[in-house]
């Protein structure tokens, strides 16, 4: 607060101002780095996963696999801390994108997709890494999985993580128009390797199916018109839009009594939005009972009136989120959004899709029931819009914070073709909280 000092000594000062470059492209034209993932195990060790993706992939060396349908090459890696994401060292190379990184007891997991969902395991604390297992089957059926690493949250004994799904219907455009999300359950403890294990959400209906324009009259949603089904439609300048959607799905537990939406027997899923708005973000219930697949429904008001949408800071970015037992507070980084009113015609070139699409400082928020958020700190502001920071990734240690983000610098030059991925330490986090 001020203290009668010069601005610079009570204004607010980025949580970590100099984070380090985990990795850089060797190719900033023709290899780009994708949504990163982060794990913190017991021991203190780091473990992080990435994707290169780009027509520079082709010559780079390490094991490889072809995204269905498109066949587009993809080459994951995993990398680890041992000094707090000071220094980082490679460990493995897998053949798919996206991989999230999780634990069930003493094993070590990373679940992603290459259309179909594919999963390796470490027993050595990620040092080695098994074969891929798919999932799911490699066509229309089980091959169109979708979206960058999110959670994977262990509940009641079981272990849950939502995925999103797009259909086979040819698409211009940002397929979030037409992605539907899928849940998706196992036992904790059992063979999480087989396909046997796992049960899938149901049904599966996108953003337009669930909410009709009607759920939200009053609030500007869509704000930019979309006719087209099956194609974007220009709004100026060289931009536009599409039909509200949603993307990057969280699994998340639902606040203890007395909160309203206290459940024993459900959880809460928390979407990235598409909508043309800012710092929203869409949400659904998921029904659980012990024997049979989750059930996916809407969150309902006391007025009896379905919520799609929920105050969440950056929700219209890829963000991350997870609950804190020791402080009891749900934590969240994601983009700042500093001007999502101005005209397209007159956004900056190497600004990405719309106004509120702001791809550039990132924050972190507290919340105790995840629709009030404090602002708790921003974690860097990069020099410029054309440094562009996204899709973080947290992980808790002790009394630290992490996060993995990918960066783009004055080598990137259009966002979302980034050449960087960086972490950062945040120190004794909770006593952010206030």
């Amino acid at each position: 607060m001020r203290n009668g000092l010069p601005a610079e000594t009570w204004k607010v000062i980025p949580l970590d101002p100099q984070p380090v470059t985990l990795v850089s492209s060797p190719d900033p034209a023709g290899v780009f780095h994708a949504n990163p993932s982060l794990l913190a195990l017991s021991s203190g060790r780091l473990l992080a996963t990435l994707h290169l993706h780009g027509p520079g992939v082709t010559k780079l060396p390490g094991i490889k696999g072809h995204h269905y349908p498109f066949n587009h090459l993809l080459l994951g890696k995993i990398v680890s801390s041992n000094d707090k994401g000071a220094t980082w060292q490679a460990r493995a190379d897998f053949p798919f994108a996206f991989a999230r990184l999780f634990r069930d007891g003493e094993s070590i997991y990373a679940l992603g997709h290459k259309g179909n969902l594919q999963l390796i395991k470490s027993q050595d604390g990620g040092n080695t890494w098994s074969k891929p297992e798919a999932l799911t089957p490699e066509d229309d059926a089980g091959g169109l999985f979708t979206q960058g690493p999110g959670n994977v949250l262990a509940h009641q004994g079981f272990l849950y993580a939502a995925f999103m799904k797009t259909r086979p219907t040819p698409f211009k455009g940002w397929p979030g128009s037409i992605l539907v999300p899928v849940v998706m359950r196992a036992k904790a403890g059992t063979n999480l390797m087989t396909p046997k294990s796992w049960t899938f959400s149901t049904p599966e209906k996108t953003f337009s199916e669930w909410f009709t324009p009607e759920a939200y009259p009053g609030f500007g949603i869509p704000f930019f018109s979309s006719p087209s089904i099956d194609k974007p439609d220009p709004i100026g300048g060289g931009r536009f839009t599409n039909r509200p959607g949603w993307d990057d799905a969280h699994v998340l537990p639902l606040p203890a009594p007395p909160h309203q939406w206290h459940d024993p027997s459900s959880l809460l899923l928390v979407c990235r939005t598409g909508v043309h708005r800012s710092n929203l973000a869409a949400i659904l219930k998921i029904r659980l009972t012990p024997d049979a697949a989750p059930c996916l429904e809407p969150l309902v008001a006391p007025s009896g009136v379905p919520m799609s949408l929920i105050p969440w800071p950056g929700g219209n970015q890829k963000f991350d989120a997870c609950f804190d037992e020791t402080s009891g507070l749900y934590w969240s980084v994601g983009n700042r959004m500093t001007d999502t009113m101005s005209l397209p015609a007159r956004l900056p070139a190497k600004w990405w899709g719309l106004p509120c699409e702001e791809a550039c400082g990132l924050q972190l928020h507290f919340s105790k029931n995840l629709v009030d958020w404090s602002f708790a700190g921003l974690i860097e502001q990069p020099a410029s819009s054309v440094h562009f920071r996204a899709a973080p990734a947290l992980a808790i240690k002790g009394q630290d914070l992490h996060l993995v983000a990918r960066a783009g610098d004055d080598q990137c030059k259009k966002f979302p073709a980034t050449n960087l991925v960086i972490s950062y330490r945040i120190p004794d986090f909770r006593s952010l909280a206030y």
